[in-house]
């Protein structure tokens, strides 16, 4: 059985090694958030594109 602190340095490890491999919680928000914002915030009309700022809601 491992101890508490090699299962720490271990469990650490592997969420260095696994770095820009996995997606974290605030990437699949920032993935949802701009899928959104193509949907319902992109429009185009009468040959050209309108877009509403990303930063300001409600803009």
């Amino acid at each position: 059985m491992a101890s508490p602190m090699t299962t720490d340095v271990l469990e650490r490890f592997w969420n260095l090694e696994s770095m820009g491999v996995t997606q974290s919680d605030e990437n699949i928000d920032k993935t949802r958030y701009f899928k959104d914002y193509q949907t319902s915030s992109i429009e185009y009309e009468n040959g050209r594109y309108t877009a509403k700022l990303p930063w300001k809601l409600d803009h």
